[in-house]
């Protein structure tokens, strides 16, 4: 199955360029302008990776970056700006998001940096599902050693 990215952009024309930037790459890209569409996607497909841009219409891009680790904390964020303030880079990070970077986006970057937040996606996934396994093992080893039959 390929790795899921999610683009989240306001402007259409930045969405394209993404959308096309990242064709040749082996993933599904899927890019969305509503905040509320993406967090509906991001409930029911949970991408690997995603690229929020922080001035969006009704929700910003750190609101949707609190409200998307509730989803997946394991969710690698990328928040996008076209304002150069530290303190929006401050808040980012603060808030969960993996990387930072302002517009105009420099491509090659921008993909190293996908690639990056992507193995740290797949590597907390791959922890997280060898974690839970692990609890459910000793939760059925508990189990099976508190039925099992008593020698006297």
């Amino acid at each position: 199955m390929k790795p899921k990215l999610l683009i989240v952009d306001d402007d259409l024309d930045i969405l394209k360029m993404l959308q096309n930037s990242f064709a040749g790459e082996e993933m599904d890209v899927t890019i969305e302008t509503d905040s509320t569409m993406a967090l509906q996607w991001i409930v029911s497909d949970r991408p690997n990776v995603a690229i929020f841009d922080i001035n969006m219409p009704r929700k910003s891009g750190l609101d949707l970056l609190l409200e998307a680790k509730k989803v997946d904390s394991a969710l690698a964020i990328i928040i996008t700006s076209g304002q150069k303030t530290t303190q929006n880079a401050i808040e980012a990070m603060k808030r969960g998001a993996y990387d930072y970077m302002t517009k105009p986006l420099d491509l090659k970057k921008l993909k190293n940096n996908v690639q990056k937040a992507l193995e740290c996606n797949l590597l907390n996934r791959k922890v997280r599902f060898t974690r839970d396994r692990e609890l459910l093992t000793d939760e059925h080893l508990d189990e099976d050693i508190r039925s099992a039959p008593r020698r006297r």
